[in-house]
């Protein structure tokens, strides 16, 4: 996800680190661009 923006700076908001997580760029964005991206964590058996 992160290759995806031309951003140098990302502020990651999360709640709890087994809840989905928001992703938006602080800069590298066009003038009225809005850009957010949801991350859905997955859990995985050992």
């Amino acid at each position: 996800m992160l290759s995806n923006l031309n951003s140098n700076e990302v502020l990651i908001e999360m709640s709890l680190s087994n809840r989905a997580g928001i992703l938006t760029p602080i800069d590298g964005i066009e003038d009225g661009e809005f850009i957010t991206m949801l991350v859905m964590p997955a859990m995985l058996n050992n």
